[in-house]
């Protein structure tokens, strides 16, 4: 049985762009449909469509629960649509970085004066600096 562009178009509309429906409804493989995708500009365009028709409908229940007040997904707005008026989580991992720079700096003045591997793994667990496999290997 051959299919159809048509066929895989309509497949992948009704899938709401979802390509394991798509293919189980038209009883052919997940690449399969991939191949008619890049092979047939209008399955293209159908699955195109079927994703943006569905971000659309995901959207209208993000805004449905924010209009709920539902905390979470006005957290979840903010951060990601709100980023240009500064809703935005920062991981800070600067001071992290300092430590472990600082460690490693202290670790090759310590091999400069001499000191022994073990004294400078000692040393540096005894400030608190972490010691990660990074340094060990550093040290080595």
């Amino acid at each position: 049985m051959s299919i159809t562009a048509k066929q895989y178009a309509d497949a992948i509309r009704e899938a709401r762009g979802i390509v394991s429906v798509a293919a189980r409804r038209l009883g052919c493989t997940r690449p399969a449909i991939y191949a008619a995708k890049n092979k047939y500009v209008s399955v293209g365009e159908a699955f195109d469509e079927a994703r943006e028709a569905m971000t659309d409908f995901t959207e209208g229940k993000l805004y449905k629960k924010i209009n709920d007040e539902d905390a979470a997904s006005i957290f979840f707005y903010l951060k990601t649509q709100g980023k240009k008026r500064g809703y935005v989580e920062k991981v800070q991992v600067e001071h992290v970085i300092a430590q472990e720079v600082e460690a490693m700096l202290e670790a090759i003045g310590a091999l400069v004066d001499g000191a022994t591997y073990d004294a400078i793994l000692a040393g540096l667990s005894e400030r608190g600096s972490p010691v990660t496999s990074e340094t060990s290997r550093a040290l080595n």
